[in-house]
């Protein structure tokens, strides 16, 4: 249980109680797209827009194998139909292995690989290409935080760097996915302050829209790209303490937003509809114009087909039918054909089942009826999808079904309000969330021999079961008499799959003087907590060592070792002496070292840290010296133009002179000319050189 102070509109963060303010960048992490938002003190936030001025940006990435450049957002999405083989679109599906098939079956077999602990695409670290996409979002927020800046002085020399950022997922990743994300970021520069599941996010936006004064319960659906996914909340309001930091403070009634349940169906994701969508445009196609083309076995047809696919699907959202057109789909054969919405629905038809199926699990683990929902509200872009929605009504009565949230972006300012809490930066309106396991999280570890045995046996126990409170610590009392390693796993019916070890070291040192009776008596407790992010912590550990009074028995020793024969009435008053030191133990508590580490995924080495970052670095660098360079020459043609306007501007004319004007057209004449000859292919040194050139006989743009 965890107390979060959350903003009290999406409008307005409010003044920080802090001298030294900060900001959080927010990231919604779609399987295709992902919106972003800046949360900074006393300033409107809302949702960031990209270069192309999209309020959602493709993810996904374009890496050719020269490593020169590289591009992200729109400019990727441009590309992946020109070049898929160097194209990693819905880059979100490469984080888990059931996300990896359904990429594979999209974009290509045999493109993605385990090798190392790892998982790599066409010789690509995941992590690096999921880094330049997320740099991405760390230069658009720092650009927008540092918009406001005046040229020249202090301001303009100090510029303000993001660094914290909260990040949405989704209720099936588990620790293994995030660890993933987490490396990711740190290759870009980025703290993760937590992760919140997408439904919970949503969860927050919504509550935060509505005054709570009644216990209610919603479901929030999410149709997303990669899966049906439903949240069961409910929402009232509680007393707590009015410092979450002080138990015994006064009580005062805050809002709450409790998950009682997630479920999800990976079969039915929007991506699996434009498969399908896809399937049926070939099937036009190589029963017409394209017969015996091989147009389906072309990567770059079969990604051009794939995309319009997306856009049918969306006209049939609204329409009862599609046109599509795709010019040269493969040897100057175009594409072109109508779908029925019910032939659409007709290829999905199996897929009706798992449209609902997350419904009925949800209700059915928290152990609501559906009668006892106050509504269903409906997120994600497939929310508007026809048959999904009569799906839902065989289900939810349709009164019941509520559209009044931004169904894109709920999740991107929800996170954005839950990181609010997470940075005590901010004067927030308190809002508590309590959010809940996804799986049974087991324990393992080895016991200590017993005299006599060749083999340990191995201890494990359900430490945190399913539907467990996050943000709750629990402490492990072990006999243990030295170094150890806890493990720590996903419980399933045939194997555990175990995430990560905490090895406890320092032990074998604490016990190096004490007999084997003794190690025996020594007692290990491992505080751990599974946080707020769902994640497992070791946060310590101690070892409780019995210890007995050394001056009695070292005086004792040396007493027995003199004497012979019937003991001497000195020699029988220390043994009794030494029998109440034996009853009288003393306990010593030592600090042990906890070193934990992913085991599911191998974590990089200081030397692969090193390298990932150098790499990503200097592509960074490389896309940023092209940025400048194509600005500079933008710049410079709009002088030139601008400067142009002026020759037939009366007022202009009227206070210059014609030698002034000869000259400063002379300048803007040689510019332009070589502009057009050079400046493609032109340095930003040279644009520069050109650009000062005009400012200097034309001083008016400085």
């Amino acid at each position: 249980m965890h107390l979060l102070p959350l903003l009290l509109s999406a409008a307005t963060v409010l003044t920080s109680t802090a001298q030294q303010t900060t900001s959080i960048l927010s990231l919604d992490l779609g399987t295709s797209h992902i919106k972003s938002s800046l949360l900074k003190p006393s300033r409107p936030f809302d949702v960031l827009l990209d270069r192309d001025s999209k309020r959602k940006v493709y993810h996904g990435v374009y890496l050719p194998s020269s490593h020169d450049e590289y591009k992200v957002g729109g400019s990727a999405e441009t590309l992946l139909t020109r070049y898929p083989e160097r194209s990693y679109p819905n880059l979100g599906l490469l984080l888990d292995e059931e996300g990896r098939a359904l990429w594979e079956s999209l974009y290509g077999k045999g493109r993605v690989e385990e090798k190392d602990g790892r998982t790599w695409v066409d010789g690509e670290r995941t992590e690096e290409l999921n880094a330049l996409v997320l740099s991405y979002f760390k230069g658009l927020a720092e650009s927008e935080l540092n918009s406001g800046q005046k040229n020249g002085g202090k301001n303009a020399e100090e510029k303000e760097e993001v660094k914290d950022v909260v990040v949405t997922v989704p209720p099936y990743f588990t620790q293994v996915e995030k660890q993933i994300i987490k490396d990711s970021l740190e290759l870009t520069g980025l703290r993760l302050l937590g992760f919140v599941k997408d439904g919970t996010a949503a969860a927050v936006n919504y509550a935060l829209s509505r005054t709570v004064e009644n216990q209610s319960i919603h479901i929030l659906y999410d149709a997303g790209s990669a899966a049906i996914k439903t949240t069961l909340i409910r929402l009232s309001q509680k007393e707590v303490p009015s410092s979450h930091l002080s138990p015994n403070s006064p009580l005062k009634n805050v809002t709450t937003v409790e998950v009682l349940a997630n479920a999800w169906d990976r079969k039915a994701g929007g991506l699996e509809m434009d498969r399908r969508l896809g399937e049926l445009l070939f099937e036009d196609f190589l029963g017409n114009e394209g017969k015996g083309s091989g147009a389906d076995k072309n990567k770059r047809a079969r990604m051009r087909v794939l995309k319009e696919a997306g856009r049918v699907k969306s006209i049939l959202s609204a329409n009862g039918e599609g046109v599509s057109r795709i010019e040269g789909l493969i040897d100057e054969l175009d594409l072109k054909t109508t779908i029925q919405r019910e032939r659409f629905e007709s290829a999905c038809e199996d897929l009706i089942p798992s449209f609902v199926n997350p419904i009925h699990e949800a209700l059915a683990a928290a152990n609501v009826s559906i009668d006892d929902v106050e509504s269903l509200i409906l997120v994600g872009g497939n929310s508007r999808v026809p048959m999904i929605q009569r799906a839902i009504k065989t289900v939810v009565p349709e009164s019941k079904i509520a559209v009044n949230l931004n169904a894109d972006e709920a999740a991107v300012l929800g996170a954005a309000l839950y990181g609010a809490g997470l940075s005590r930066q901010f004067k927030t309106k308190e809002v508590r969330v309590e959010d809940i396991s996804g799986n049974d999280i087991v324990v393992s570890y080895e016991a200590d021999k017993k005299p006599g045995s060749e083999t340990a046996k191995t201890m494990t126990s359900t430490l945190f079961k399913k539907s467990s409170k996050t943000g709750v610590k629990k402490t492990l009392s072990l006999k243990k008499s030295g170094d150890f390693v806890l493990s720590f796993g996903y419980k399933a019916a045939d194997a555990n799959t175990f995430f990560a070890k905490a090895n406890i070291s320092g032990l074998d040192v604490a016990v190096k003087t004490l007999s084997d009776e003794q190690k025996q008596n020594v007692t290990v407790k491992a505080i751990v907590e599974l946080n707020e992010s769902n994640m497992i912590q070791v946060l310590k550990a101690t070892a409780t060592i019995p210890t007995v009074d050394k001056e009695n028995i070292e005086k004792l020793t040396g007493l027995l070792a003199n004497e012979t024969g019937e003991p001497s009435e000195e020699v029988k008053k220390i043994i009794e002496e030494l029998e109440a030191a034996r009853k009288d133990v003393k306990e010593t508590t030592v600090d042990l070292k906890v070193t934990v580490e992913p085991t599911a995924v191998v974590p990089f080495t200081k030397d692969e840290k090193k390298v990932s970052k150098k790499k990503v670095r200097a592509l960074q660098a490389a896309e940023q010296a092209k940025l400048v360079r194509e600005e500079t020459r933008n710049i410079v043609e709009a002088m030139c133009y601008r400067v142009n306007e002026y020759f037939t501007d009366e007022e202009f004319i009227s206070h210059s002179i014609e030698s002034e004007r000869e000259a400063i057209k002379k300048v803007v004449d040689e510019s332009m000319d070589w502009l057009i000859d050079h400046g493609d292919k032109a340095s930003t040194e040279e644009l520069t050189k050109y650009k000062e050139a005009i400012e200097f006989v034309f001083p008016f743009f400085l």
